[in-house]
């Protein structure tokens, strides 16, 4: 599993993470010069008073600070950085991620199906905060296989069925999905098989956070045709659909914190419902 956390002030294609940038090589500098840095050493097409509101921006944000009449990079902030990235760093190697304090953006890479229900069960429904108790959804194209899953992850889909309202709502309905719509139905979910919502990508949410997973199209392909292809219960391929599960892929899962859309899906999931009733 790899796992790339981006800070929320810095972004590699933005501005201000090139002034930073500029401002870690050479520093105190005048707005002009940071301005002509910009030009020359990126080629970035912007006003001067663009670049002035942007280092407003950054004094704003305690990234930036004045020196005399010019302009440097924080040690405070640069004293923050560090131990984030100590803590980070020391939490990581122990296996550990802090996701009390993660306001940012996580990317990780998985290896494949059973590492994906491994991580949404063992870590994102379980550790990711959601003190408000708030309901939790799965918008996904089909219900995930079981298959993979130990007794004591069967048993922590149980206890967080319990603790929060999770509704599951696929898209198609085949015979796996309403069979594995029944299995999650049978630990406490609350599932409905069929239903249109507006995300095109599967989406999980966990208190205000949001989970996107991102699958290889030639992989998702036969796993379209395998749900395609079962009909029933007798015809289902278990050596099949294990084989599937643990095939080696590359899901790319991206989570973001924002309670406003977090909130505007789950109404979502609980007005499909109140249809289906």
């Amino acid at each position: 599993m790899t796992i790339n956390i981006t800070m929320p002030e810095l972004n590699s294609t933005s501005t201000k993470d090139k002034v930073i940038s500029i401002l870690s090589r050479k520093w105190p500098m005048s707005t002009k010069e940071i301005y002509n840095a910009l030009q020359r050493e990126y080629g970035v097409e912007i006003s001067y008073q663009a670049v002035h509101k942007i280092i407003s921006q950054l004094q704003n944000d305690d990234v930036m600070i004045k020196n005399g009449r010019d302009l440097e990079i924080s040690r405070e902030w640069i004293s923050k950085v560090k131990k984030f990235s100590n803590s980070l760093d020391s939490k990581y190697s122990n296996g550990e991620i802090d996701y009390e304090n993660f306001n940012g953006s996580l990317h990780l890479k998985l290896n494949n199906f059973v590492e994906l229900g491994r991580f949404l069960i063992n870590d994102y429904f379980t550790k990711f905060p959601n003190e408000d108790n708030k309901d939790c959804v799965c918008f996904w194209k089909h219900h995930y296989p079981a298959t993979g899953v130990s007794d004591t992850e069967h048993e922590n889909m149980k206890k967080i069925f319990a603790e929060h309202v999770h509704y599951g709502i696929s898209k198609c309905d085949n015979f796996l999905d309403v069979y594995f719509g029944n299995y999650l139905t049978g630990l406490g979910k609350r599932n409905i098989s069929g239903a249109e919502f507006s995300t095109g990508i599967d989406t999980f949410i966990m208190g205000d956070f949001i989970c996107q997973v991102y699958f290889e199209p030639g992989f998702y392909k036969e796993v379209e045709k395998l749900y395609e292809n079962t009909q029933s219960q007798d015809g289902m391929d278990f050596s099949k659909l294990l084989e599937l599960t643990s095939k080696k892929t590359e899901i790319n899962v991206l989570i973001t914190k924002n309670a406003s859309l977090a909130d505007m899906m789950r109404g979502e999931a609980k007005g499909i419902f109140e249809k289906s009733k």
